[in-house]
């Protein structure tokens, strides 16, 4: 169970989380800041941060190029960067979320409070792992929320996101 705390800063309400497995250990400072916006509404100080948080080589920098209109999950410990979620929706079915996390952060429940974040807004979210230990974890989240998260390979649906993103960005 997460403790959830509402902070403004800057004049922009964040919603504040402990981070789960670092919380313990450190000071109340130790917070995880969830906002939320259209990738298209940031500065673009926290675009480029947000563009060099990605996988190198990665295609989360790409669909943000396609589609900047998309929403956006970020999450700061402090004044870093520390995860998000790009939300891409097909014309039909889930909204695909596409997740990064700082390597340091990783198993630190990151990844699990941006999915959180986006269940409160999305219906249903379905999730691409591209290795096994993204597998497990997806299929784990899937069994809490059977309703809410759809789980796909990521590699099997390479060549549908391309095509995809080609277009888009074609035009």
């Amino acid at each position: 169970m997460s403790i959830k705390i509402d902070l403004k800063i800057d004049g922009e309400d964040l919603r504040c989380y402990p981070i789960p497995r670092i919380a313990q250990y450190r000071t109340v400072e130790c917070l995880l800041k969830i906002a939320r916006r259209k990738f298209a509404d940031w500065d673009e100080q926290t675009k480029r941060r947000l563009n060099y948080a990605t996988l190198p080589g990665g295609y989360l920098k790409y669909f943000t190029l396609a589609f900047p209109g998309s929403p956006t999950i970020v999450a700061f410990s402090e004044k870093q960067v520390v995860g998000w979620a790009f939300a891409f929706r097909e014309k039909v079915g889930a909204t695909n979320l596409f997740l990064f996390v700082n390597k340091r952060y990783r198993t630190h429940g990151i990844a699990t409070a941006l999915i959180n974040a986006a269940l409160e807004n999305l219906p249903t979210i379905a999730l691409a792992h591209w290795n096994e230990e993204t597998e497990r974890f997806f299929n784990k989240l899937h069994e809490e929320y059977p309703a809410g998260i759809i789980v796909y390979d990521w590699w099997k649906n390479l060549e549908k996101y391309t095509k995809i993103l080609e277009a888009a960005l074609l035009h």
